[in-house]
């Protein structure tokens, strides 16, 4: 049961037989694991990628190759999903704060907040 789980989880986040094009336009399983890895929430995250560290890590030493790609795949997708969404959410709330004019004007830096 583990063993076809880990199977059909790593193909078909990282299939070795398909290009980026020809698997996000015709499996929506794959479009569904890059959704889930580009959740704009913590935990989900963290439970998607410590799923896919321990599919790579279970069943013996896992490949130097796959830890890499691990990795850069777990720190670029969280600086973009972090990172932009974190950005959005702060130019939303300026861009309110200075609609409806509530913004502290002069001050000490932060002075507006609270």
């Amino acid at each position: 049961w583990a063993a076809r789980f880990r199977a059909f989880f790593l193909y078909h986040y990282w299939p070795c037989d398909k290009s980026t094009f020809q698997m996000y336009l015709k499996e929506p399983v794959d479009i569904s694991l890059l959704l889930v890895s580009l959740s704009p929430f913590v935990l989900v995250r963290a439970i998607f990628y410590t799923v896919l560290l321990l599919c790579l890590c279970i069943p013996g030493p896992p490949d130097e190759h796959q830890i890499v790609q691990f990795i850069l795949a777990f720190k670029g997708l969280a600086v973009f999903t972090d990172g932009a969404s974190r950005v959005l959410y702060g130019l939303a709330a300026y861009y309110t704060c200075a609609r409806a004019g509530t913004c502290a004007t002069g001050g000490t830096p932060g002075s507006g907040i609270g």
